[in-house]
């Protein structure tokens, strides 16, 4: 085997050994820069999608809280309503009832008839009216 020795004679910092890179010249190719901007714009846009689903369903809730808030202080007037009409109706009933039956609502008492009237109503809440027939006198 021969060996030959190393004498350092080869310069390895030879600028003709340097591959020419022009500075100005893009790194990246035209292709390359395509595809990158276009998976961006795909990113930004699907982080788009998202928060805007975010803020919808932000939204959904804030609308559906007040609604349902709307919905109970609705229900808590509307149940005050009948409960007004209710007495109402029961006090015209007994006025009816001391103008042209005295005697009837003198034995059987006011509180009773007032009773009954208001189990009436329970049954007739989605009535638009009251009807009160009296049987004719024979």
């Amino acid at each position: 085997m021969n060996h030959t020795p190393f004498t350092f004679d080869t310069r390895f910092d030879d600028p003709s050994a340097r591959r020419d890179r022009d500075p100005t010249r893009p790194v990246h190719s035209e292709e390359t820069l395509r595809a990158a901007v276009s998976a961006a714009l795909e990113e930004g846009r699907q982080a788009g999608i998202v928060e805007a689903a975010d803020q919808t369903e932000s939204l959904a809730v804030v609308v559906l809280e007040r609604v349902a808030g709307e919905l109970a202080a609705m229900g808590e007037r509307e149940a005050a309503l009948r409960r007004d009409a209710e007495q109402a109706a029961c006090r015209l009933a007994a006025q009816f009832l001391k103008r042209f039956a005295p005697e009837y609502a003198r034995r059987q008492g006011m509180d009773e008839i007032e009773a009954v009237l208001r189990d009436c109503l329970v049954d007739l809440r989605e009535e638009p009216r009251i009807v009160l027939r009296v049987a004719e006198q024979r």
